[in-house]
C-alpha cells in the first residue's frame, strides 16, 4: 500500500517575565553617608522581558509498503519537515550592581548568618534597553527503509536503515541603548511578595539614552544522521527458552557548525536622537500585568532598524569602530563576503552489539515470560575546525565590559568511551486480571553536541565528557479490574554515575582590575562535568476507569485517569556557594495529574489538572552561581474534538486555562529562606485545528 499525509500549523506565543539574572556572586559591603550597613547579597539586575514568537511548521510524509511473498515485507518512508520561527525579544535591564558605589539608602536582614539587602536605592544604576530578533529556517528530510525476512520456519531477520539531513540557518540581530546614571529603588518585598523596582529617571525621554552597540550574527548548523540496525531471531522449539536474538547497531551523527558575527561599538555613547530617537516599548500598557510586579513603565526601545542600517550606510565607521570582530579594516568585508569566524565539524559515532534470550513457562501455577540480554556500546566523539576563543576582557567602559575574542585557531579534540549494559525483564500473570512486572537494567545517555563543543566562553563546554550511566530497578503490579480500566502500583530506583551537571572554575585575569572590588578580576567559567553519584527512589500510582458498565448512554463515554508519583532523590554534587547538596535537577518530590475524559461516537474531550512540587532547576549557571529552584506549580488544560464523519475532524485545545505563572527562587550562602529569582507568564494558549483524510 501507499500513504501520503500533510500537516501544517501556525503558533503565535507571547510570554512576559521578570527575573534577577542572579544575585551578586559574593556578598559586598554597603556604606551610606559614612555608615557601614554591613555586608550582604542583592540582585545584580532586575530584568523584564517581552518575548514574541511566530512559528510555522509543515510536514509531508509518505510510506510505501510491499509484500513480494509471504516471507518478505519491505517498507520505505520519507518525511519532509519545515520549521520557520520568527522570535522578537524586547528587554529592560536595570543593573543595580553597577550603581554600587552610588548607593544612597539600603536595608539589611540576616538569613541564618548570611546578609541580605531587602532594599537598595542608587543614583548610578544602569538602564539598558534591547531589541533583538532571531529567525530560524529549519528544513529536514528523513529517509527510512525496513526489511523483514523469514529465512526459515525458525529464523527471522529484521533490517532497518534511517538517514536524515537537516539544515538550520539562524539569523540574529540586536540593538542596545543605555543610561549609566539612572535612579533606581529596589524592594525585595513588593506587592504579592514579589520584588518591586521604581525610578524617578526620565525613562521615556529620548535624550536620556545613548547607543551601546548593534550586532549581526549568522549561524548555520548542518546535521547528518545515519542509523543502521540488523536483528536476527531464532525461535527455539520446546522448553522454557523461546528464542535467541542477536543484533548490531550503528549510529553516526555529523554536525557542521558555522558562524560569523559582527558586534559593533562604532557609535557607543552617541545619543540615540542621532538615529531617530527611541521607539515606544511594545505592550507598555499591560507588560508584566499578569505577574503583578511594580516595574518602571513606560520606557523606550532602541531604534533597531536605524542602527542595523548602519552596517550598510555607515560601513567606514563600522570598520573603524570597536567591538569584537570589528576592530580590523577588513572584518566587515569578510562578513559580507560570507567568510565564517568559526567553522567546526563534530562527529559522534556509536557501535553496539547485543544478545538476548526470551523465555516463558510456569512457576508452580503462575505463568511467566521475559527476556535477558547484554549490550556492548562503543562511542567515539571528535571535533575539529576553527574556533575563536576569548583571551581577555576590556573594562575601559565598566558599565559594559567587553570580552575580547582572538582570531580563529584550528582545534582538534576527541574522546572515546565504552559501556557494557546488561538487562533483565520478567512478567508474571498470577490471575487473568493481574500482572506483575520486574525489570533490572544498566542504561546510558549521551551528552549532546551543545555540551561537547571545544570552545570556551563565560559558559564553557567539555570535549572529554562521557555519557552518564545508571543502574535501574522497576517493580510494578497491574490490576485490570474492568474493560479499559487499570489500577497499578510501581516502585522504581535508579543509581546514576557520571550524572551531567554544570560546575564552575574560577579563572584569574591578573592584569585586569575589577572596577567594583578594585582587585584583580576573577571570572567563574561554567562547564558541564560528569559529577559524583546521584540516586533516586520513587513510587508511582496509576488509575484509569471507563464508565461504560456503570452509566447509561450517553454518559457511558465518560472516564477518569489519574497518576501520582513520589520521588526522593539526592546527589553527591555540592554547590560551592551554599556548601550543600541537593536533589537531582528537574525532579519534584510529588507530581499529580487528574483527567476526566469523554469518548463516544463523533465526540471527544478531556479536562486535565496537573500539579508538581518545587524542584531544583539548576545548581548554578554561567551568569549566576547560586542554586535556583522552581516553586510548586499547577495548571488546568482542556481539549475537545468533533468528527462528523470518517474523513473530517475538528479539534480545539486550551492550555493553562487559569493563567498560572511559574516562579523561581534562590538559596544564598548559609541562608535558609527563599529569595525571589524570577517569574514567567506565558498566558492562556488556544489551538484550533481541522483534519481531513482523502
Amino acid at each position: 500500500g501507499f500513504m501520503v499525509s500533510a500537516q501544517w500549523d501556525n503558533r503565535v506565543f507571547r510570554s512576559d517575565s521578570v527575573h534577577h539574572n542572579g544575585y551578586i556572586n559574593n556578598p559586598l559591603p554597603v556604606v551610606v553617608d559614612g555608615v557601614d550597613l554591613g555586608t550582604g547579597y542583592y540582585p545584580k539586575q532586575i530584568h523584564g522581558e517581552l518575548h514574541l514568537t511566530d512559528r510555522d511548521r509543515f510536514n509531508v510524509s509518505s510510506s510505501l509498503q510491499l509484500r513480494p511473498s509471504d516471507r518478505v515485507d519491505v517498507s520505505f518512508d520519507v518525511l519532509y519537515t519545515s520549521n520557520v520561527a520568527d522570535e522578537t525579544d524586547y528587554w529592560q535591564s536595570f543593573r543595580l550592581s553597577q550603581g554600587h558605589p552610588r548607593i544612597t539608602a539600603a536595608e539589611r536582614v540576616d538569613d541564618n548568618g548570611t546578609g541580605i539587602f531587602t532594599m537598595i536605592s542608587t543614583s548610578g544604576a544602569g538602564a539598558f534597553m534591547q531589541h533583538a530578533t532571531e529567525t530560524v529556517d529549519n528544513v529536514s528530510v528523513n529517509y527510512g527503509a525496513n526489511l523483514k525476512l523469514q529465512a526459515t520456519d525458525n529464523l527471522y531477520f529484521n533490517v532497518d536503515l534511517a538517514v536524515s539531513d537537516t539544515e538550520a540557518p539562524i539569523m540574529n540581530r540586536d540593538a542596545l541603548m543605555r543610561n549609566t546614571r539612572a535612579q533606581m529603588t529596589y524592594h525585595q518585598n513588593g506587592p504579592g511578595e514579589i520584588p518591586s523596582l521604581t525610578s524617578t529617571s526620565p525613562l521615556t525621554d529620548p535624550n536620556f539614552y545613548s547607543v551601546v552597540k548593534q550586532s549581526v550574527q549568522d549561524h548555520i548548523v548542518d546535521d547528518s544522521n545515519t542509523q543502521f540496525r540488523v536483528d536476527a531471531t531464532y525461535e527455539l522449539g520446546d522448553g522454557w527458552l523461546d528464542s535467541v536474538q542477536v543484533g548490531f547497531r550503528s549510529y553516526s551523527q555529523e554536525r557542521r557548525d558555522r558562524s560569523r558575527y559582527l558586534n559593533s561599538r562604532a557609535f557607543i555613547n552617541d545619543p540615540i536622537t542621532d538615529f531617530g530617537g527611541g521607539l515606544e516599548f511594545p505592550a507598555n500598557s499591560n507588560f508584566l500585568s499578569a505577574i503583578g510586579v511594580d516595574f518602571p513603565n513606560p520606557v523606550l526601545s532602541p531604534p533597531f532598524a536605524a542602527l542595523q542600517q548602519t552596517f550598510i550606510t555607515r560601513a567606514d565607521e563600522i570598520r573603524a569602530g570597536g567591538g569584537f570582530n570589528t576592530g580590523t579594516g577588513k572584518s566587515l568585508d569578510e562578513y559580507t563576503s560570507g567568510r565564517f569566524n568559526e567553522d567546526v565539524n563534530h562527529e559522534d559515532d556509536s557501535t553496539a552489539f547485543y544478545a538476548m534470550v526470551t523465555f516463558s513457562g510456569e512457576l508452580g501455577d503462575i505463568p511467566y515470560s521475559g527476556n535477558a540480554g547484554v549490550r556492548y556500546v562503543d562511542n567515539d566523539t571528535s571535533s575539529e575546525g576553527e574556533i575563536a576563543q576569548p583571551y581577555s576582557i576590556d573594562f575601559s567602559d565598566e558599565t559594559a565590559p567587553e570580552i575580547l575574542i582572538g582570531p580563529p585557531e584550528f582545534v582538534s579534540q576527541g574522546h572515546a568511551y565504552e559501556n557494557v549494559l546488561p538487562s533483565f525483564n520478567v512478567r508474571f500473570d498470577p490471575r487473568d486480571d493481574l500482572v506483575v512486572r520486574l525489570s533490572l537494567a544498566k542504561v546510558m545517555s549521551r551528552p549532546d553536541f551543545g555540551r561537547t563543543r571545544p570552545n570556551l566562553s563565560v559558559q564553557a563546554r567539555n570535549r572529554t565528557m562521557r555519557g552518564g550511566n545508571a543502574e535501574q530497578f522497576d517493580l510494578a503490579v497491574e490490576w485490570y479490574f474492568a474493560d479499559y480500566s487499570i489500577f497499578s502500583v510501581g516502585l522504581f530506583t535508579k543509581d546514576m554515575e557520571g550524572f551531567i551537571q554544570d560546575d564552575f572554575v574560577s579563572v584569574p585575569f591578573p592584569n585586569i582590575i575589577d572596577p567594583i572590588t578594585q582587585a584583580p578580576l576573577v571570572l567563574d567559567f561554567f562547564t558541564p562535568l560528569n559529577t559524583a553519584d546521584s540516586s533516586l527512589v520513587g513510587l508511582e500510582l496509576s488509575f484509569q476507569r471507563t464508565m461504560a458498565d456503570l452509566l447509561p448512554a450517553p454518559f457511558d463515554g465518560l472516564g477518569v485517569i489519574t497518576n501520582y508519583t513520589l520521588i526522593s532523590s539526592g546527589s553527591d554534587f555540592v554547590s560551592q556557594k551554599t556548601n550543600a547538596s541537593y536533589s537531582v535537577p528537574g525532579l519534584s518530590d510529588n507530581t499529580v495529574n487528574f483527567t476526566v475524559f469523554y469518548e463516544k461516537g463523533p465526540w471527544g474531550g478531556r479536562v486535565s489538572y496537573n500539579f508538581r512540587d518545587e524542584f531544583l532547576d539548576n545548581i548554578g549557571v554561567a551568569w549566576q552561581p547560586h542554586p535556583t529552584f522552581v516553586e510548586p506549580y499547577s495548571q488546568i488544560d482542556a481539549a475537545f474534538s468533533y468528527a462528523p464523519n470518517d474523513k473530517l475532524k475538528f479539534a480545539a485545545e486550551a492550555i493553562n486555562l487559569t493563567d498560572e505563572n511559574v516562579y523561581y527562587y534562590h538559596r544564598l550562602g548559609s541562608g535558609t529562606q527563599d529569595h525571589f529569582a524570577g517569574a514567567i507568564n506565558a498566558g492562556r494558549r488556544f489551538q484550533f485545528g481541522v483534519r481531513y483524510k482523502l
